[in-house]
């Protein structure tokens, strides 16, 4: 369908300017985002409660920016006891990118100041944080679409690019968050400790920030901070460091295959069915088809970090460690 409108000459040029800048691949992929962004805020339950920073969907240079907060009072936080997981905890497979968390701690760590609170309601966090996936997501794809990068290189990995609903909910299960009839906490998030979730007594589910989430969500990001539109990675290296940091002691299982996977490159065993083999060793229990799906997750993580680089000649692969992984893997 074709309509003629009007446009203000300044805001027009201001979207040339996107357009020249590689933001947007053309004026109609403009409006279209343009259009789905704000039929999202218009079919909202609780469109009261968007905080007045949220209004403009179009560009990252609006998201919640780290510069104009303040520092959020440790009152306003969910402190953590000292107990780590247990031994045997795994990352999902399916938890294959770190930065869809850093996108949900950010804007939940907005949010809170915006309403001055100690949480929010996790529904109105999930639609949220999916509305700047998905603004986000799209512009990375169109990044990663004039770098022709490949499949593992992806930066808009794990983000809701894609039309159908479906890409949104499942952002929002795996890189927000549920919380079970039992009270049991579900989501990658959670799982890091970054946030946790509670049933208040009329069963309004709520989301609150933790210390290590709050520090993970204000550490400058180069992707929603530096206004890069063609960023070269999705974490910074404070941010690959402090994650490293934090699983190391709240997710031992996690650290430790980590290490062993780094180390193992680094003696040589490059190929995915050495790095198979060693998962098995590690953890017996694995089912044999958990193992490739497992081994495709932590790489992608590591990959992200900055820790492992994926080498493809045709059909072969091989690993190799990159600059992120000498600290951890000489532990």
């Amino acid at each position: 369908m074709r309509i003629l409108a009007e446009i203000d000459p300044q805001k027009w040029e201001r979207v040339q300017e996107l357009l020249r800048q590689g933001r947007y691949e053309s004026a109609a992929q403009f409006i279209g985002v343009a259009l789905e962004n704000q039929l999202l805020l218009e079919t909202r339950q609780s469109v009261e409660s968007l905080s007045a920073s949220f209004q403009s969907r179009g560009s990252q240079t609006d998201l919640p920016s780290r510069e104009s907060s303040t520092e959020m009072p440790m009152g306003r936080l969910k402190q953590l006891d000292r107990d780590i997981a247990p031994a045997e905890t795994r990352v999902w497979a399916l938890y294959n990118r770190i930065f869809p968390v850093k996108v949900t701690v950010r804007v939940l760590s907005s949010m809170l100041e915006k309403e001055q609170d100690e949480s929010v309601e996790l529904r109105s966090l999930k639609e949220e944080a999916a509305i700047w996936a998905k603004s986000v997501g799209r512009q990375l794809a169109s990044s990663d679409k004039q770098g022709k990068k490949s499949r593992m290189e992806r930066l808009a990995t794990g983000l809701p690019i894609r039309r159908a609903d479906k890409s949104s909910e499942r952002f929002k299960d795996m890189f927000v968050g549920s919380l079970s009839k039992k009270g049991e906490g579900y989501g990658f998030p959670v799982l890091l400790k970054f946030i946790t979730l509670d049933r208040e007594d009329n069963g309004v589910v709520r989301a609150h920030l933790t210390p290590p989430g709050y520090e993970f969500a204000m550490l400058r990001s180069p992707v929603l901070d530096n206004r890069d539109s063609k960023p070269e990675a999705t974490l910074s290296a404070e941010e690959s460091q402090f994650y490293l940091g934090h699983i190391k002691e709240y997710l031992p299982r996690e650290w430790e295959l980590s290490r062993r996977i780094m180390k193992a490159i680094s003696d040589g065993d490059k190929t995915p069915s050495s790095i198979d083999k060693l998962l098995l060793a590690v953890d017996p229990t694995l089912k044999d088809t958990e193992v490739g799906p497992e081994r495709a997750g932590i790489i992608s993580r590591l990959s992200e970090l900055g820790c492992v680089r994926r080498i493809q000649n045709g059909l072969h692969v091989e690993y190799e460690l990159a600059s992120g992984a000498i600290q951890i893997s000489e532990e």
